[in-house]
């Protein structure tokens, strides 16, 4: 019982399986949900051998990121943390992911991190949180954008984000600095006609990026 207790046998059954599944992280954070229905006196410790665990062996894999930023957003508002108080030590998930080895792949997770929380918080109308939520969002498709790992719809969803929150001028640059697509191209020129008709402009942005004046040279 006492060797129960304090973990030792719920870490060799951990062990024993990651030993059969090597190469699957989720099989291992699956494990973590299965194992704490074990009792056990100090659980916190448990997980942490878990989660340290799966983070030395997948350091940059963005589907574990993502699911280490969502348990810890899961915990912390358990705790009665706000979720603009939780985000910061969420996203460091995603951080140590992209210090290790960064990929498109790895900004996309965030992302749709991102966008999950946004649509939660949108049907409980918190005005405060979604801005939050949605700046961090277009905070990350520009870090990606800026290191080259952005795709085009990455770029397109956070100029829709900035649109929302009625950053016209940031949905813009966002569309300027995006890879070159055929919608991303309708949407730039369908943005400065709407710009022109409210006279809402950035000379900052639309005086020094020369306006697409065709669509017909625009790879796809």
């Amino acid at each position: 019982t006492k060797t129960l207790l304090s973990g030792e046998v719920a870490k060799v059954v951990y062990s024993n399986g990651v030993s059969v599944v090597e190469d699957d992280p989720v099989f291992r954070m699956k494990m973590l949900e299965v194992l704490e229905g074990i009792p056990v006196l100090d659980k916190r410790s448990l997980e942490l051998f878990i989660v340290n665990d799966v983070k030395e062996s997948f350091p940059s894999d963005p589907h574990v990121c993502r699911m280490l930023a969502e348990r810890r957003l899961k915990e912390q508002l358990q705790d009665g943390v706000g979720v603009i108080e939780a985000m910061p030590s969420c996203l460091g998930c995603f951080d140590h992911g992209v210090e290790n080895e960064c990929s498109t792949d790895l900004y996309k997770q965030q992302m749709l991190f991102l966008e999950d929380q946004t649509r939660r918080y949108m049907s409980e109308e918190n005005g405060t949180v979604i801005q939050y939520l949605l700046n961090e969002y277009i905070k990350c498709a520009t870090g990606a954008l800026e290191k080259g790992f952005a795709d085009s719809t990455m770029a397109l969803d956070a100029s829709r984000a900035a649109r929302r929150m009625g950053d016209y001028s940031r949905s813009l640059d966002l569309l300027f600095q995006a890879p070159n697509s055929r919608l991303v191209e309708i949407e730039r020129v369908s943005l400065l006609q709407f710009l022109d008709v409210l006279h809402i402009k950035d000379t900052n942005i639309q005086d020094t990026v020369p306006r697409p004046t065709s669509l017909s040279n625009t790879n796809h």
